[in-house]
């Protein structure tokens, strides 16, 4: 068993109305095992659909696959929640997340991705 990597993904990112944002890259080419991601939302109303996209060179990234599904969640509210996912093999790997319907203007998210380096 390796050593847990735990990155700040989000921290206090708007995700009003259908708002996307994308987390930085993270080299996961010697991760094994799970994957997570954690997140909380914040405002009246807040729902999100988490997706991962993976890159073999750190510049194109697959945002079209659909099998195995690149969503990781598909709401959340205002509590705190940690989910696994389990993307492809790939180098590179980035979280987008996406505000879902008539989220709030205040509406944002905070949270971690985080995987087993090897």
């Amino acid at each position: 068993m390796g050593t847990m990597a735990r990155f700040k993904a989000f921290d206090s990112e708007v995700v009003n109305a259908t708002a996307a944002v994308e987390s930085a890259v993270y080299d996961v080419s010697n991760s094994t095992g799970d994957f997570a991601v954690g997140m909380v939302g914040t405002g009246d109303t807040c729902t999100i659909k988490l997706e991962y996209a993976c890159s073999q060179d750190g510049t194109n990234y697959d945002t079209t696959t659909t099998s195995p599904s690149r969503t990781i969640l598909a709401s959340q509210g205002t509590s705190y929640l940690v989910t696994k996912f389990h993307p492809p093999v790939c180098k590179y790997l980035k979280i987008v997340a996406t505000g879902i319907g008539s989220n709030s203007t205040d509406a944002t998210i905070t949270g971690h991705v985080m995987f087993d380096e090897g």
